[in-house]
């Protein structure tokens, strides 16, 4: 995966992104993956509050997003879910989830400040996306699956507050 080092370097010496590799989103398609996003949050939140079928849930999750993928392409998917979830959780809420690598949980966070900073002008989602795009798709749907247990975790998270 791309670094946020990375990506930067290539805006400066003007090297294409990974995601100017990959086809535009529609609007029809967005929408689509967005009809799904309550149903996935709901598992997330359930996963959260109960700790017991965490695993079975994160299957479960997993199955959800693969289904989005192969209806609407992983990339899509990943694209429109992990920045529609990230404003549900905040950086330092991405969990320690079991096998969480450094740079997943970066990513993660990465989202999480994009959607903080959102200006609507959409160069703030540029570096997360790109990070994103870099992926293979299998690694791209696990941390689309990770951002659906953010959301859950972070909404957890403000009915406790």
């Amino acid at each position: 995966m791309l670094s946020r080092k990375d990506v930067l370097r290539m805006i400066a010496t003007g090297e294409p992104l990974p995601q100017e590799k990959h086809p535009e989103i529609s609007e029809e398609t967005a929408f689509g993956i967005q009809d799904a996003k309550p149903d996935l949050v709901e598992l997330a939140f359930e996963s959260a509050a109960e700790t017991d079928s965490s695993v079975s849930m994160a299957g479960a999750i997993f199955r959800k997003v693969r289904e989005l993928a192969d209806k609407h392409g992983w990339y899509a998917t990943s694209v429109i879910l992990c920045i529609s979830l990230s404003g549900h959780y905040t950086s330092d809420q991405v969990p320690d989830l079991k096998g969480l690598t450094p740079e997943t949980a970066e990513l993660l966070r990465s989202f999480s400040r994009a959607a903080r900073t959102d200006t609507g002008t959409g160069s703030e989602w540029t570096i997360p996306v790109a990070m994103l795009g870099s992926l293979d798709e299998d690694k791209a749907l696990e941390v689309t699956s990770c951002a659906v247990f953010c959301a859950g975790f972070g909404i957890a998270m403000e009915g406790v507050q």
